[in-house]
């Protein structure tokens, strides 16, 4: 695909495997695949398609595309960090529905694990994403990683509250981070709907958590 379409990265879908189920991935299926931008790839990584955007192991790169960009050491989801700067790099990218890919996920596996504040690294790498687009004059795409930014803070917010304890000092943090981000995104470009959700959460975060936050 990446010779075909000139394309410094492609990327397949991919099939989830567990001890309980280890399937033959089924590929009876129209295969599509799809041409983008680095915008239009950049923009996937905060849709509800984002997990296959964003991890590292479901594409094939350009070896010239990590002359300058590295994945950061010591860090959980060295991904988040990464991957956007890669298709910025990148100008075009390929991608498949066709499932290419076992992703194993062993028992005591990092998505397993209980949560703790190392989880954090996220919001860390997200602010790093907003500074590169802010950077680059990248309205559009800052403010859609604001809005992930926003969902971001507050859900990690409800995780700390319901599994860290003594954590109150990093709670109030979060939350304070939310509500300034809710009043950078009202006034911008953003649907009525995106509006809502981010509003319930400032005026009610732990029913939020409760309604809408995985444990």
């Amino acid at each position: 695909m990446c010779i075909e379409n000139d394309a410094n990265i492609a990327q397949c879908s991919y099939e989830i495997v567990t001890d309980d189920k280890k399937e033959n991935i089924e590929n009876n299926i129209e295969i599509k695949e799809e041409k983008l931008s680095e915008k239009e790839a950049i923009c996937r990584i905060f849709s509800k398609e984002n997990v296959e955007y964003t991890v590292a192991w479901n594409k094939l790169y350009k070896t010239k595309l990590f002359n300058d960009i590295k994945y950061p050491k010591g860090k959980l989801h060295e991904d988040e960090a990464t991957t956007y700067k890669l298709f910025y790099e990148a100008k075009k990218i390929v991608t498949t529905n066709l499932k290419l890919y076992y992703y194993y996920i062993r028992q005591n596996s990092i998505t397993n694990k209980k949560y703790t504040l190392k989880r954090l690294d996220f919001i860390d790498e997200i602010e790093e994403q907003l500074k590169f687009f802010k950077d680059r004059n990248e309205e559009e795409l800052y403010i859609e990683a604001y809005y992930r930014y926003s969902r971001s803070l507050i859900q990690c917010y409800y995780k700390c509250k319901k599994n860290i304890e003594n954590s109150e000092d990093v709670q109030k943090d979060l939350l304070n981070k939310y509500k300034i981000s809710v009043k950078y995104l009202i006034n911008k470009k953003i649907s009525i709907k995106r509006k809502i959700i981010i509003l319930f959460g400032y005026l009610f975060p732990n029913l939020y958590g409760r309604l809408f936050v995985k444990q």
